[in-house]
């Protein structure tokens, strides 16, 4: 097979790879935590089944650069955290139709998922760098983005509509019993989908070429603390905060919206769609913001606009009211992330990238597994009803405000083009649109001679985090 050929095949079935992942994400993993509700296992727990287990993917994925030096090509840890990733899955299906389950139990499946989920990231990133040629790479991935979004906001709308028709057939009596059997019905049918999406997922990336290891230079995440500037060490230490800020409220938009307001899956989906595509439409416009005004202005611009966010929840229950927030927080959080993600490829060094943020990963888990705890401290000691979110809502404001005061004043940062910083987005969440993170076979500077002697080569033939 001639390269041309070859090349060509790759492209396609990468972008069909993130297209049935795509699906995945919309109509299965984003309804979990609705699914909790459905089984009757609690608000708290459905809250915490959307963080505490992304602490375990972001443990796993310390240990990547050790796995693949093991294996004799990346393709074959994505492919297999890809197939364990959809299968964790299976056993949810199972449940909805037995009807009952304990809750460790759907933990364990959802640690599972995002364990794997998170682990074949850094492998996926080195392994495309490596089989698309630098010049195509930030084209292709942008029209790949595109289209993943399209993808997700299909599961999502199906997931949503096929919900809604079931809860109509609960609610007309066709079933008996306090057990919504035609929604968990409806459940299984989505997550066996989501299932399926996956292995198809992994059998598309199965057919692009593996890469060896053996001339890969696997860079270490053991970076000492003292070896980062203050001004990474500050940035690193307001974003933490400002995470376990956003997740004190974060996880309990679902059950509020579900459990304490009553709405329809079919208005809870639309509110979903609302965040995730104002996030999308803003990402243009943040763009432009940063290359007007740089990086760590935007960064000061989202830090403040995504301060109120959540206490405006407390100011109407009307869809239409939470659809304008939902835009409004998508459109925000589109900011901040866009300026986070600036702020890292600028203010840390290179040669610092990868373990810098491999361990901010690892503490980005672990500030929303204390965010969510914290929130739950809350909503039970002020009686665990629906008065009880809104001051959920309002605590975690204070604390996205407190953590302004943590943002670094002037940082020394050069401005570099990065052209469009392209997103993989791994779960829509109520709140803040969703849960991203950057593809960095995306990220070619407009002009590499910026970036220190031989990095442009380098790059590729890093794990990346």
């Amino acid at each position: 097979m001639n390269r041309e050929r070859e090349l060509r095949r790759n492209l396609w079935a990468c972008c069909a790879d993130g297209g049935a992942f795509s699906v995945m994400v919309g109509i299965g993993e984003t309804y979990v935590p609705a699914f909790v509700l459905a089984l009757g296992l609690g608000q708290v727990t459905a809250a915490l089944v959307a963080t505490l287990p992304i602490l375990a993917g972001g443990v796993l994925q310390m240990f990547a650069p050790r796995i693949l030096h093991r294996l004799r090509s990346p393709r074959s840890w994505v492919v297999g955290s890809a197939v364990v990733q959809g299968l964790a899955l299976a056993p949810l299906a199972i449940v909805a139709i037995w009807g009952a389950s304990p809750a460790w139990f759907v933990f364990l499946c959802v640690t599972v998922y995002w364990a794997f989920g998170l682990s074949g990231g850094p492998a996926w990133n080195q392994w495309v760098e490596r089989l698309f040629p630098r010049s195509i790479r930030p084209g292709f991935f942008s029209r790949r983005s595109r289209w993943n979004q399209v993808a997700l906001l299909g599961g999502l709308v199906a997931g949503g509509l096929v919900l809604r028709y079931a809860d109509s057939i609960d609610a007309a009596g066709a079933t008996s019993g306090e057990v919504p059997r035609a929604v968990l019905t409806a459940f299984a049918w989505l997550f066996g989908i989501a299932v399926a999406c996956r292995l198809l997922s992994a059998w598309f990336l199965a057919q692009q070429t593996a890469t060896p290891t053996s001339d890969l230079k696997m860079e270490s995440a053991k970076t000492r603390l003292r070896d980062w500037s203050p001004e990474v060490r500050k940035l690193v230490f307001y974003l933490l905060a400002v995470q376990v800020g956003v997740y004190i409220a974060g996880p309990y938009f679902t059950p509020y919206m579900l459990a304490g307001l009553k709405l329809s899956y079919g208005t809870y989906m639309l509110l979903l769609c609302c965040g995730f595509g104002g996030k999308v439409l803003a990402f243009p416009l943040a763009g432009r913001l940063a290359k007007r005004y740089g990086p760590h202005r935007l960064l000061w611009i989202g830090g403040a606009a995504i301060v109120p966010i959540s206490g405006l929840w407390a100011f109407g229950s009307e869809w239409w009211y939470l659809a304008c927030i939902q835009l409004l927080s998508g459109t925000t959080w589109a900011c901040f992330e866009l300026a986070m993600f600036l702020m890292f490829l600028e203010a840390i060094p290179q040669h610092q990238r990868v373990g810098v943020l491999t361990w901010y990963n690892l503490g980005n888990a672990i500030a929303m597994g204390i965010g969510s705890l914290i929130g739950a401290g809350i909503w039970q000691a002020f009686g665990g009803g629906t008065e009880a979110y809104l001051i959920v809502f309002a605590a975690s404001s204070l604390a996205r405000l407190f953590a302004l005061a943590l943002l670094p004043g002037r940082m020394r940062v050069r401005w570099q083009d990065w052209g469009s910083i392209v997103i993989r987005t791994l779960s829509v969440r109520p709140g803040a649109g969703s849960v991203d993170r950057p593809i960095v076979a995306s990220l070619v500077p407009q002009h590499p001679e910026t970036e220190s002697d031989g990095a442009a080569h380098d790059d590729t033939n890093k794990l990346s985090a």
